[in-house]
């Protein structure tokens, strides 16, 4: 599959003695209020040039080891920043970044404090820290190099595990909310005070009631999901014990706050849980999916109805009692990601995995005899080293997604075929008005086999 439709292989090799991990890639996308600075203004306020320029500028951060790397979309090529962190910055655990506005950029590292180590019966503690760098106007010139200067260091004592950003309300105002997961059993809540510019420990969890009841139970989350779809907030997070705990908050439409936690359950999969996506198949179904990697166990993918009612109602009796186990997927090794894209521009999404054994498996959805979905192994491509992250992105601002691949010693971007594509497009375009059939069921066909990439390609 890839072969035809991301033919073009790049890779941008860490510097000597960098590696990354399975927290160690995050997209931003930034909307563009402005020129880019190789344009005329005057131009660009011209409707036929605004249409021809994205309306964001989409910034990718890697983590590799003491550096960040960032790589930024431009017209017909992208750029590659490295981002030293300088010798206080330490080795880096997780990262993710974010906006809050149009222009305020924040990138935030868990990091092993260099300076900051003891040894206790000849086994070395180190402690960590949290650093959150921030720059008022990422888009204009040196945007990046201010971001790296401006940093708040705050000293953690546990050891962390995922960072992931969100937002929440108090007393009727939308707060910006930085959750850090740590292997003590607890998750950390850091909130932006709006008067200072400064970032503060919330004790109060109260917000995110599923993080509260484990920190309780001391569970360790290793892999945490937050994402709002249609009235509700869904909470997954998944745990270094194997259990899997999925909670849904409705928001009240009266005040537009999410209400206590309407639903909460758990399965467990008996073993460590790497990553969680959830994702809906497609805009007009709107089923909603989660896909679980773990270290030892097949990836999984459990279906949720789309309505509020039905998924609460179908959760209440049955559990994650159904879950569909993708074929094959334990046959490379741990699976340490997962990403869902069209990347064959069907209209329909496909998972895509990446394993430690160092391959990349994408599947296709299909409807077997019972009308039920499923999903089959439709294509596979082995790298030189394991895959920590896959993302897509538009990196040269033709509206065609590149495939980023990053592993363990390296980014791979992989480019679009832009006949295939145009292609494509119109021949969705041409069945846009024709008649819908009932699904008829489809045999998945065999998978296909593309071209490893091997050391040589990568040079």
């Amino acid at each position: 599959m890839l072969n035809g439709t991301y033919p073009e292989r790049h890779l941008y090799r860490f510097s000597s003695g960098g590696r990354t991990n399975i927290y160690g890639l995050s997209v931003v996308s930034i909307p563009i209020s402005s020129p880019p600075s190789d344009v005329n203004s005057s131009d660009y306020a011209n409707d036929e040039y605004t249409q021809l320029f994205p309306k964001t500028k989409n910034l990718v951060f890697v983590s590799a080891f003491h550096n960040v790397v960032c790589l930024i979309n431009a017209s017909n090529h992208w750029k590659v920043v490295e981002l030293p962190l300088g010798e206080d910055g330490g080795e880096i655990v997780s990262l993710t970044a974010f906006t809050t506005n149009q222009t305020n950029l924040f990138l935030v590292l868990t990091v092993v404090n260099p300076k900051m180590k003891i040894e206790v019966d000849d086994e070395v503690i180190h402690d960590f820290a949290l650093r959150i760098y921030s720059c008022q106007d990422i888009l204009s010139d040196g945007g990046l190099v201010r971001l790296m200067r401006n940093v708040q260091v705050i000293k953690i004592d546990f050891t962390p595990t995922q960072v992931v950003y969100t937002t929440f309300e108090k007393r009727d105002q939308l707060l910006n909310c930085i959750i850090v997961c740590g292997l003590d059993g607890t998750t950390h809540l850091y909130t932006e005070s709006a008067t200072r510019g400064k970032w503060d420990e919330e004790k109060d969890q109260l917000y995110f009631p599923l993080l509260r009841e484990l920190a309780i139970d001391r569970t360790s989350i290793t892999a945490l999901e937050i994402c709002d779809v249609s009235n509700m907030r869904i909470i997954v997070a998944g745990c270094n014990n194997g259990l899997l705990h999925l909670a849904i908050m409705e928001r009240d439409l009266s005040t537009g706050n999410y209400a206590r936690v309407k639903l909460n359950v758990s399965t467990d999969l008996s073993s460590l849980i790497f990553s969680i996506v959830v994702f809906q198949s497609s805009p007009s179904k709107g089923d909603i999916h989660l896909v679980v990697t773990c270290a030892i166990e097949r990836a999984i993918i459990f279906r949720l109805p789309n309505e509020s009612f039905y998924i609460l109602r179908s959760i209440d009796q049955k559990g994650l009692s159904s879950p569909f186990y993708l074929p094959e997927s334990t046959q490379y090794d741990s699976i340490l990601c997962a990403h869902v894209a069209d990347v064959d521009w069907d209209a329909k999404k496909e998972v895509l995995i990446g394993s430690y054994g160092r391959q990349l498996l994408i599947y296709k959805e299909c409807v077997n005899e019972d009308g039920e979905l499923e999903y089959y192994l439709a294509s596979k491509r082995g790298y030189p080293h394991p895959i920590y992250g896959i993302q897509t992105v538009d990196l040269k601002e033709n509206h065609m997604c590149e495939l980023i691949i990053n592993t363990q010693y390296g980014i791979h971007v992989e480019e679009p075929n832009g006949e295939i594509f145009n292609a494509k497009l119109l021949e969705l375009v041409s069945e846009f008005d024709t008649t819908t059939e009932p699904t008829e069921p489809t045999e998945p066909p065999e998978p296909q086999e593309d071209n490893e990439v091997s050391v040589e390609q990568e040079s």
